[in-house]
């Protein structure tokens, strides 16, 4: 039976130590890592690869108007305070915006079910009296922390989808037309306000009238790369079991899709199939039990009593495509960190497997074409003449 083949952090240190030529010293080792993530971040931005595709969803709110508000701008509990008549301000309110009299403002925290404050940069600057309506909606939404880049976006009830707008120009939108609620045709994104990081948000307009999904398919960046190697105590598993048993381990929650694999005996450290001991069984680790029991992905065979292993992550790369340019790629980042003389000899091999990769990820030899119809064209379809 075929089974998933891995690469993992702990090989490519190996290659990228090969490739150097040089003594293992820390300061090969930190040039090395420092290249390995340099080249894993670079390649997924490289190209629209099939296997960081995914299936991503945004789950909107509905906007609130019930009741009335007091605005205090100064001197009261908070500044710069909002008070709700009656009800309770919405869970998401700290993430969201306020319409007061035409103007949007921005709200900067929930203090309490019925409080809430503005932003400083953002607000009426006077006292607005009891009696005030508003409205408080949200139009701006997290993506995923893995998002790189989106195809087009479908909201529940808009079958043609939205139109991507550059952010001046949803700003533009907002300040001419108003804000107004409705089936959001147009988004843009932009770094999400409330988290740092990187994180991206999506936003809207108009914003949505009531809670709504947006599905889309979006280009993810690869998993993130924690642990090199771990190899601390030995392991033990009955056989025909996907229980894994440490002595003297101290395994985490963290090291679940991390790949382990066993060495035959309790000498030598299994290594990949290119190395001096290759692994008798490799398994991606799936749950946390204790720091001395965890539980892999498929059954093992063989009992294996205080044998060697290693833990390390997998390279979260399509192994067919993608991953010879990976490789070329820490090399030409390597060559680039040492300043080392062949480094543009390095960069050329790096684009041209690079290209290689581009082709061969090419997922489907079905005839396609433009227009209606696809691959089966009826005769209706067909030009006149």
């Amino acid at each position: 039976m075929a089974v998933p083949q891995f690469t993992t952090v702990a090989d490519v240190l190996v290659h990228t130590l090969d490739f150097l030529g040089a003594n293992v010293t820390p300061d090969a080792q930190r040039d090395c890592r420092r290249s390995i993530l340099a080249a894993y971040r670079d390649i997924a931005n490289a190209h629209k690869w099939s296997y960081l595709y995914q299936h991503g969803r945004v789950s909107t709110v509905a906007p609130q108007s019930s009741s009335t508000i007091t605005y205090d701008h100064t001197g009261g509990t908070y500044e710069r305070m909002v008070t709700l008549a009656s009800g309770t301000w919405p869970s998401w309110a700290a993430n969201g915006s306020i319409d007061i009299s035409n103007v949007v403002y921005e709200v900067a925290d929930r203090k309490s079910n019925t409080e809430l404050t503005l932003s400083i940069n953002s607000n009426p600057g006077a006292d607005k009296a009891a009696g005030t309506a508003y409205t408080i909606y949200r139009d701006t939404y997290p993506l995923p922390v893995d998002f790189i880049a989106s195809d087009l976006m479908h909201p529940e009830d808009n079958w043609a989808g939205m139109s991507y707008v550059h952010p001046r120009e949803w700003l533009a939108h907002i300040r001419t037309y108003s804000t107004g609620s409705g089936t959001p045709r147009m988004f843009t994104i932009v770094g999400d306000p409330n988290f740092a990081g990187g994180t991206l948000a999506i936003r809207l307009y108009p914003y949505p009238d009531s809670a709504k999904t947006i599905d889309f398919m979006y280009q993810r960046r690869p998993r993130q790369l924690l642990i090199d190697e771990y190899k601390t105590g030995t392991v033990s598993n009955t056989a025909n079991s996907a229980t894994v048993t440490g002595a003297s381990t101290v395994f985490k929650s963290s090291m679940v899709g991390s790949v382990i694999r066993l060495s035959a005996n309790g000498t030598d450290d299994p290594t990949s199939f290119i190395g001096a001991s290759p692994f008798d069984y490799e398994r991606v680790v799936t749950a946390f039990t204790s720091a001395t029991s965890i539980t892999v992905d498929r059954t093992i065979t063989d009992a294996h009593t205080n044998v060697k292993y290693i833990l390390s992550d997998p390279i979260d790369l399509e192994e067919g495509a993608m991953m010879t340019a990976f490789l070329r790629g820490c090399e030409a980042q390597l060559a680039i960190t040492r300043i080392m003389r062949d480094r543009p000899n390095s960069l050329g091999l790096y684009q041209q497997s690079l290209m290689d990769a581009k082709a061969a990820d090419s997922r489907c030899s079905q005839p396609r074409a433009a227009g209606q119809g696809g691959y089966r064209r009826r005769i209706v379809d067909m030009p006149l003449g």
